[in-house]
């Protein structure tokens, strides 16, 4: 359903995992809800840095 409604997005993707999959290591990590409350799939976001 999420897709649809977000324009093709995924947002139920594990991104770090996606991100580590790909051969990055991920060396940073921040997770946080935006905007600062936990109301839909697409509030759950994620920062960082990740070396090849």
């Amino acid at each position: 359903m999420w897709p649809r409604l977000t324009g093709g997005c995924h947002t139920g993707r594990d991104s770090v995992t996606a991100v580590e999959a790909a051969g990055f290591t991920v060396e940073a990590l921040e997770r946080f809800v935006f905007p600062g409350r936990a109301c839909s799939p697409i509030s759950f976001c994620v920062r960082g840095e990740a070396r090849p």
